[in-house]
């Protein structure tokens, strides 16, 4: 009974649609953790100012595969994104097979818990919660993401 429950949990995990909230731990570069139901007081933490904390979202990009099509086609719009000093969001990667340790990223463990049974390239935005904003199966172009950002 307790796999089947836990097979549920990590099924409506993947499923998840806007609007539902994903609870997850995630690191930075230098190992520390974050997760998205404390996110807010992990920052204030951190020392974050309350300012730079209210605008701040999260970009789950979700592969299979660090090596993945969609993930490297993701990843070379995002270069693009890092000389915007007015982007306030975590670029967060899950995948289950390897930890992209270079920045914000889950373990693959969390990966493989978000992805679910699923072996799929996926991008989702969140709010500090880990609500669902929006969210794609495939790469978002940098006018979308703009618009997700608003």
């Amino acid at each position: 009974m307790k796999i089947f429950v836990a097979l549920m949990l990590i099924s409506n995990m993947a499923m998840a649609s806007e609007g539902e909230v994903l609870h997850f731990e995630f690191l930075d570069a230098a190992g520390s953790k974050y997760h998205t139901g404390t996110l807010a007081d992990d920052l204030i933490r951190y020392n974050w100012e309350p300012e730079e904390i209210k605008a701040l979202k999260i970009l789950l990009i979700e592969t299979p595969a660090l090596d993945d099509a969609g993930y490297r086609k993701q990843i070379a719009v995002l270069d693009s994104f890092v000389h915007h000093d007015d982007i306030y969001a975590f670029f967060v990667i899950a995948c289950p097979k390897e930890e992209d340790s270079s920045g914000y990223h889950t373990s693959k463990e969390v990966a493989q818990t978000l992805i679910g049974g699923k072996t799929r390239f996926r991008v989702r935005l969140l709010d500090l919660t880990g609500t669902i904003i929006h969210q794609s199966l495939e790469p978002i172009t940098e006018q979308t993401l703009k618009k997700w950002l608003q």
